[in-house]
């Protein structure tokens, strides 16, 4: 499991094993089976045996020569030492081992001294007498495997036949313990159970024997009921089809040929050996090398004893060992002595702590007395210098105050000294190691730690773009920024985390952390070895975990780091969240569940299935969430996971689901309706009278023919308030438009003269009252609206004039300026706002309005705020990224149907039995062939085996997979989300959508491209068109527009476009540079639009594309929309986000030994895959040169990249170019040209380095 990623797939060879399984199993289907393989189906047994490690003490001379330990003295040169062993006699002068075999019977104990006792006691086939192998099973030089050819010496005296003796011992099946109370047959196993726990990464197993007389028992008590003594206890088929389809059997294991080994071999070196003896028998092998945990037994009345044993593995220490082993005291004295006045006073230190003056409310030195763990974090900070940074070894320690004050003097002094030291968490692995972990010696003198820590630099977790640390008292990660080429934002990078090990790896569209390079806050870690349970102990289990669960909320809980234990002893921080295309596509043999694969001839192994759903009410929101298929928007739950077990399907009483507002929060809605419903009605004697006296108005100033015609009130462009005052000196030109309008409009309902009109007022005021229902005068944001003739306004009418209302109110409110407190209160939740108050810059709120007119913030570095430390930022940081995350998972699911896998483990639980078989750990993915689930389930759910049990009993074996799932998740296009700009849901919208003009035509496309036909066209002809791995998307997006917008003519202008084409173009200054484009890649589609009444919307307009409806349902169905460029306006031009520069890479491996010009793109993949490695190229390792350095028209010009990562990678790239001599635009075209040069030189470096 390296990388120790959560979803891996199977060892080549379990898979491999399970091939060649299904293989025999489908045979038979369509041909006859052999007859070697009806006797392995049918005829093929399991086997269990158990040996102890009991030595008993005899002969003192004898001993010493045995038990020694090896070490290094101050030389360095290795020695042996003799270890204590208790050999006290008796007063008659027998060893305590040799009295102990005397004591249950045995008569001759010199026999058993030693490992003879163990030997003549092994649990296989009843009691049997091992004779160990002569020498250890050969290794292949090459492979460092076993060879197979080989076998070893190893044999055992079986026992057989009936006693005629009447001693204790003997060899006989019959009558071991004596024959006093008849015949009884030889002790042995009836069973064992290999269950997991923690999480599957500590295993246990109960073992049940069968003792038939009380010599049996002691013998059995005295070699395997020893509390703490280690076990052997192997399993396995006797026989069994190969890998390579050749049918074997089992041969000697460890009991035989290592397990009495007098060479010497540690207890790890004994589960590394496990691994070698499964491998070599194809994984129809398993051990359990344990101690003994406990027992039970119980006497029955036929004479006989039931036994039990519980066996654990050496690494369960993990949850009862002590972190804070005991340290020489450090007096109180010496402490004040050391850090007086608040100051180290060796003064040895560039960087000092500083305890303010409260000795209690620094963790590091009020804990450096009390163990090895607390005196090690006193110590560093007393004496080492936290500011070199020469050596790897010096980088895992950082001081935050140190690196500022020689890198980022700018920015705000660290006053909270105790949180000014780190380490990384690669390092707190060791020093845990080397002062907590306790040293096991075998036989031979060789020793080791009990544990291991894993701290490899390859573990790997889940990130998301932009992720820093939220709460510097806990952690520190050195950051990795994006920008869009788009943004107008500013985010200055802080010098002072410089030092720190690169955390965040970008590798195309793959993006993750290193475990191992998180720095840790020495304060935080004092801090959390002060809390001590009830007895007094700080367990180094729970201590991991509290530590990785601070991380994890640290880092806006993107990852879910937590402690396992890998194979029984190696202490390994793994996250259970997925990393989206670290891991490639599992091409593991999937498992057969049921039934025939009659494509294949195979057929399955599996015994039993169970599939369960342990929803707690933890989850209840996120699966809320996950059944509106994608459309809720809220920042508070990413309910993601569950989004694609519910594609295409809608909870129709529950479509979508949106964030809690505050008691005092409204919508829009809501207030409007407020208003309405606190306002008075006009009445109808007030409407009368209203309409009479402007119909009298009409009357006495118009003939009853109603020919005058209006002057214009208001001339096209022209303001309200302008027309306004252009009419205040001439009020009765202002009357007569008014009553003139009031007369047409009544003269509609009635056709009569004038003078009539206005006898008849009362009652047309009753008939549209009548028919529209009540008016209002309608107070609203303090004024009062009564409509146009002043006789109120309808709720309709209302309705429309307060949208208009709000709507101006909210662009005023966003182009005015704030002050800080309400700037920073209004935006809180806006993740770039927090980066620029964290590190210093410059923020655009409002992104979809000019600059000019945009809330725009700076802050510059000595304002930062990430270097105060202090709680309320910290807080505000953690919801503003949890604000933005959520945002930002959801809207990639709606854009590229995929989760984010951010929530770790579904609980969704698989289990499977299974014909038992070794080599599938936990944390693998578990591939199955789901033809007996439901067909989504094979997009929503990825299954992980959690726990690997084993049961071996009447000469079966049954090995159950429990597993939880997962989201299957992929990468989406890095460049998506970065260009993005990271904006939460503050925009609000300026257009409404009227929707599709109704239509009885079809809706048609055009082809209107260079070479094509200028005609009709159908869906599966231009979707043939475009990229190869979108077409599914474009597919989705012309059979909705085909579906809702009949009568609707699309002009398809432009598709793909050729490398060499986009060359051309960018000599003219018009162009993206080669492979910069979209369009370079068959992966955007330029295209007008006209509606049914042959209005055609066109490339620089906006309104009519977003009104009509167009543009949102592009963005439904995965497009972004050229309309929303912030330089220019693109309309017609509707593209896919992917990171361009991870395409280009594709495409250069796709297209290698082409010339750039020639290269074909239409199947370019455009995100990146785990199993091609690509370098990804970064500017600022690049050094730049060209000759000339001062280029004129008509010059060639040849571009020098000098390309040094300083880890490594290195290469150098040239590209030439002739600058072009033109009338106009010279300078941009001579820029273009330079580009192009540039972009070759870096495809050749690329080509060296990819």
């Amino acid at each position: 499991m390296k990388g120790n990623l959560i979803g891996e797939q199977f060892n080549p060879k379990v898979s491999a094993q399970i091939y060649a399984r299904q293989n025999i199993q489908g045979s038979g289907f369509g041909d006859q089976r052999s007859p070697e393989v009806i006797n392995l189906l049918n005829n093929k047994n399991a086997w269990l045996k158990m040996a102890s490690s009991v030595y008993v003490v005899g002969d003192k001379t004898n001993e010493e020569l045995i038990l020694t330990q090896k070490s290094k003295n101050k030389d360095g040169k290795e020695v042996i030492n003799r270890i204590n062993v208790n050999t006290d006699v008796d007063e008659d002068g027998i060893a305590d081992g040799i009295q102990r075999l005397k004591d249950i019977g045995i008569p001759d104990p010199e026999n058993f001294i030693g490992n003879l006792l163990a030997q003549q006691t092994v649990l296989f086939n009843t009691l049997s007498t091992v004779n160990p192998s002569d020498a250890p099973r050969a290794v292949d030089p090459e492979t460092k495997a076993f060879d197979r050819d080989a076998s070893t010496s190893g044999t055992y005296n079986f026992r057989s036949g009936v006693t005629n003796s009447s001693a204790l011992w003997n060899n006989n099946s019959y009558g071991l313990g004596g024959t006093d109370f008849g015949l009884s047959p030889a002790p042995g196993l009836i069973d064992a159970s290999i269950d997991c726990i923690n999480r599957g990464s500590i295993r246990k197993a109960k073992v049940t024997l069968k003792a038939y007389n009380k010599f049996q028992f002691e013998l059995i008590e005295l070699v395997y009921m020893r509390l703490g003594f280690s076990v052997m206890l192997e399993w396995g088929w006797d026989k069994f089809i190969g890998n390579d389809g050749t049918y074997r059997q089992t041969e000697n294991t460890i009991i035989e040929d290592i397990w009495f080994s007098q060479n010497g071999i540690t207890q790890i070196g004994m589960i590394e050996e496990i691994k070698k003896y499964r491998e070599l028998y194809d994984y129809n092998y398993d051990a359990f090398f344990g101690k003994v945990s406990n027992f039970e037994w119980t006497f029955n009345s036929d004479g006989t004893y039931d036994i039990s044993l519980d066996l654990v593995t050496i690494g369960d220490v993990i949850e009862s060992l002590d972190v804070c082993q005991p340290a020489e005291q450090i007096s109180q004295s010496e402490l004040d002595s050391e850090t007086e006045d608040g100051w180290w006073s060796n003064g040895a230190v560039f960087d000092k702590l500083k305890t303010d003056g409260e000795i209690e409310g620094n963790n590091i030195i009020a804990g450096a007395g009390n163990n090895k763990m607390s005196y090690q974090l006193y110590a560093d900070v007393r004496d080492k210098n936290f500011n070199l940074n020469e050596t790897d070894e010096q980088r895992n320690f950082y001081s935050l105050e140190g690196a500022r004050a020689a890198l980022g003097s700018a920015y705000k002094k660290v006053d909270k000294s105790k949180y000014n030291y780190f380490m990384t968490l690669g390092q707190l692995m060791t020093y845990i190691q080397q002062n907590s972990i306790y040293t096991v010696n075998s036989q031979s003198g060789k020793s080791r730690k009990v544990l291991e820590f894993d701290s490899a630099d390859y573990n790997c977790f889940s990130v998301f773009p932009n992720v820093i640390s939220l709460d510097p008292k806990v952690c520190l990660i050195k950051p990795m920024f994006f920008k869009s080429s788009e943004s107008k934002n500013t985010l200055y990078t802080p010098e002072y985390l410089e030092p720190l090990k690169e955390c965040i790896t970008q590798n195309g569209d793959i993006l993750f952390g290193r475990i191992m390079n998180i720095y840790v806050n020495y304060e935080h870690i004092a801090k959390l070895l002060g809390k001590k349970d009830n007895e007094g102990k700080v367990q180094l289990f729970k201590f991991l975990e509290t530590l990785c669960s601070d991380i994890n909320n640290a880092l806006g809980n993107v990852c879910n780091l937590e402690p396992i234990l890998k194979d029984d002893y190696i202490v390994t921080i793994v996250d259970q969240n997925p990393i989206p295309g670290l891991i490639p596509y599992d091409n593991s043999i999937p498992l057969e569940v049921f039934g025939y694969d009659v494509n294949n001839n195979t057929s399955n192994f599996v015994t039993d299935i169970k599939f369960n759903s342990k929803i707690t009410p933890a989850y209840a929101t996120q699966i809320s969430i996950g059944a509106t298929g994608g459309t809720s928007k809220t920042n508070n739950e990413d309910g993601t996971a569950f989004s694609k077990w519910n594609q295409g399907l809608v909870d129709r009483f529950a479509t979508q689901i949106t964030d809690a507002r505050g008691s005092n929060d409204k919508t829009d809605f809501e207030k409007l309706q407020e208003a309405w419903d606190n306002s008075e009605e006009v009445s109808a004697v007030d409407r009368a009278a209203n309409y009479a006296a402007v119909y009298a108005q009409a009357a006495l100033l118009y003939p009853a023919e109603n020919t005058y015609t209006p002057p214009r009130f208001r001339n096209k462009g022209q303001s309200w308030g302008s027309a306004l005052l252009g009419y205040a000196t001439s009020p009765l030109k202002t009357l007569r438009s008014s009553a003139n309008y009031v007369a047409r409009e009544v003269s509609e309902a009635y056709e009569a003269n004038v003078t009539k009109r206005a006898a008849f007022a009362s009652k047309a005021a009753d008939l549209e009252s009548e028919k529209d229902g009540p008016a209002k005068n309608v107070k609203y944001l303090g004024e009062t609206y009564n409509g146009t003739s002043g006789t109120g306004l309808e709720k309709e009418e209302w309705f429309e004039k307060g949208k208009n209302l709000q709507k101006a109110a909210k662009e005023a409110e966003a182009n005015s300026k704030f002050s800080q407190d309400d700037f920073e209160a209004l935006f809180s939740s806006n993740y770039d706002l927090y980066l620029a108050r964290a590190f210093g810059g410059a923020i655009i709120l409002e992104k979809k309005l000019k600059r000019t007119n945009s809330s725009f913030k700076s802050y510059s570095k000595n304002q930062a705020f990430y270097t105060k430390i202090e709680d309320e930022f910290i807080s505000q940081g953690k919801a503003a990224f949890k604000a933005y995350m959520k945002t930002e998972t959801n809207r990639l699911m709606r854009l590229y149907s995929k989760p984010s896998g951010k929530i770790g483990f579904i609980p969704v639980d698989l289990s499977l039995t299974l014909d038992g078989m070794s080599g599938m750990l936990i944390y693998n993915s578990l591939p199955i062939r789901q033809d007996f689930l439901p067909k989504q389930y094979d997009k929503a759910l990825k299954f992980i085996i959690t726990k690997v049990n084993h049961k071996i009993a009447n000469n079966t074996w049954n090995t159950q997979l429990n597993t939880l799932a997962t989201s299957p998740v992929e990468t989406f296009p890095l460049g998506e989300a970065i260009e993005f700009d990271f904006w939460s849901d503050l925009t609000f919208q300026k257009y409404e959508v009227t929707g599709a003009i109704p239509s009885t035509q079809s809706f048609k496309i055009v082809d209107n491209r260079r070479g094509g036909s200028g005609t009709n066209v159908s869906i599966d002809y231009i979707v043939s068109q475009v990229n190869d791995n979108l077409q599914p998307q474009y597919r989705k997006l012309f059979n909705a527009l085909n579906e809702k917008y009949p009568g609707y003519t699309a002009y398809v202008n432009s598709i793909g476009r050729t490398f060499a084409k986009s060359a051309e173009l960018q000599s003219q200054g018009s162009n993206a540079a080669p492979g910069k484009s979209k369009h370079n890649y068959y992966a955007a589609i330029d295209m007008n639009i006209s509606d049914p009444n042959g209005r055609t919307f066109k490339k620089a307009e906006r309104e009519i594309w977003q009104t009509s409806g167009i543009v949102d349902l592009a963005k439904s169905s995965g497009f972004e929309w050229g309309g929303n460029f912030a330089k220019y306006v693109d309309s017609i031009h509707f593209y896919t986000r992917f990171n361009i520069d991870t395409a280009y890479q594709n495409a250069q491996i796709d297209n290698a030994g082409k010339n750039v010009a020639s290269w074909e793109t239409k199947g370019t993949k455009l995100t990146q895959t785990a199993t091609t490695p690509v370098f990804n190229y970064q500017q600022q390792y690049a050094t730049v040169t060209k000759d000339p350095q001062k280029p004129k028209p008509g010059d060639t010009v040849i571009v020098y990249i000098k390309y040094d990562d300083k880890q490594g990678k290195v290469a150098t790239g040239s590209g030439m170019v002739t600058i072009p001599i033109v009338d106009r635009n010279q300078s941009t075209r001579t820029r273009n040209a330079i580009n192009a040069a540039e972009l070759e030189a870096k495809g050749e470096i690329i080509t060296q380095l990819g």
